[in-house]
């Protein structure tokens, strides 16, 4: 499932830095509120560093730098804008509160520790009277990176928790459905192992095409679930070593319409359900429950199909023996464009290319004849 941070931000910082270069740009030229504009550049850099430490994954100590050079850049223009402005000693204070709020309490008081010695700094040189002055604003730069970074910290702990209960809930479902697909797969010995072979090549298919990975969650829970519907079809129809009659075909038929409304009422199924209910349908529209076609069809099943196809083809089952792997990729190949959506066969196609060792859990040897009396 897809993870989250407060570092994650909703808008665009690169915004805010061109921002900042425009209007320092236009105070400079008409001559005007020059400070504005150099505050407004200070915030501008400030974002465009933390946005590609962030980017790059910098270690702590290059953050630490970063610290030294926000509160170095704080005191230049302290240097410069103090004649004209008076109190702009909030240049650091701006630059403690950003550091404390991204990356906590300790980068913060980093940062305060070198502001104030910045600070006293300039008016040591430029206002020896003011001295006294400064150390007690240094105390209050270490006050506001302490409040600050107590809060960014502990909003982080909290997310930290948030995301290891999300995990072991994930782990919980996962194991869950691992179970149920074990004791489906149980009930048919020619079909055991199914469930855990064809999740794996969907979930695999699904990573080439970029999924992302809470897409891949609801692929996987609906693979391992799939047949969950066969639970309301009799033995006798289930495990028939020849065709199936149209009365059978009826009573088969029924399973992913089953399956979906046992699950439909669990939340964190929802999206899954799509697998469940849908992996039956035709790229033309001649497939079941609802006989959709085309993109109509949710992605997840059109990528479930092609999986299962292939594992279905090249194992043994009761009406049939198993075909080789190029027999299967043959089929499957003919078959885009009306069974299955064409660009889902190319990826899987180009994916089995790459991955000659039959792509972990896959078996080496899966009909048109298996297309039509699928079950």
């Amino acid at each position: 499932m897809a993870r989250v941070s407060r570092r994650d931000n909703p808008f665009a910082l690169m915004v805010l830095v061109w921002l900042g270069v425009v209007l320092y740009s236009g105070f400079q030229v008409a001559g005007i509120w020059t400070e504005i504009g150099v505050i407004t550049a200070l915030i501008g850099a400030l974002v465009l560093g933390l946005r590609w430490l962030e980017s790059h994954n910098r270690t702590t100590w290059v953050r630490y730098l970063f610290s030294f050079f926000v509160a170095l850049l704080s005191t230049a223009l302290y240097y410069l804008v103090k004649p004209a402005m008076p109190h702009v000693e909030f240049l650091y204070t701006l630059a403690i509160l950003f550091v404390s709020a991204r990356w906590g309490l300790v980068a913060g008081l980093v940062t305060a520790f070198f502001s104030t010695v910045g600070n006293w700094g300039v008016n040591f040189f430029t206002d020896p009277a003011s001295v006294s002055e400064a150390m007690m604003q240094g105390i209050f730069f270490v006050a506001s990176a302490c409040v600050m970074g107590w809060i960014a910290d502990s909003r982080e702990k909290a997310l930290t928790a948030q995301i290891q209960m999300t995990s072991h809930l994930e782990q919980t479902y996962q194991s869950t459905l691992s179970a149920l697909a074990s004791a489906l797969d149980a009930r048919d010995r020619e079909t055991a192992g199914h469930s855990a072979r064809v999740t794996a090549l969907a979930v695999k298919i699904a990573q080439e095409m970029k999924m992302d990975d809470s897409q891949l969650c609801f692929i996987r829970w609906g693979a391992l679930i799939h047949d969950i519907g066969k639970i309301g079809v009799a033995d006798a129809i289930l495990r028939k070593p020849g065709s199936l009659n149209e009365a059978e075909w009826a009573e088969m038929r029924r399973h992913p319409e089953i399956g979906y409304a046992m699950l439909k009422t669990i939340p964190f199924l929802r999206l899954s359900l799509d697998v469940v209910r849908h992996h039956h349908e035709r790229y033309d529209g001649k497939g079941y429950p609802l006989g959709l076609a085309g993109e109509t069809i949710p992605l997840a099943a059109r990528i479930f199909s092609v999986a299962d196809t292939y594992d279905a083809m090249t194992s043994d089952r009761p009406y049939r023996k198993a075909r080789s792997r190029a027999e299967a990729l043959a089929e499957i190949r003919q078959l885009a464009g009306t069974q299955f959506d064409p660009h889902v066969v190319g990826v899987f196609l180009a994916l089995l290319t790459k991955s000659s060792q039959s792509i972990g859990v896959l078996k080496s040897s899966h009909s048109a004849d298996d297309l039509v009396d699928a079950r």
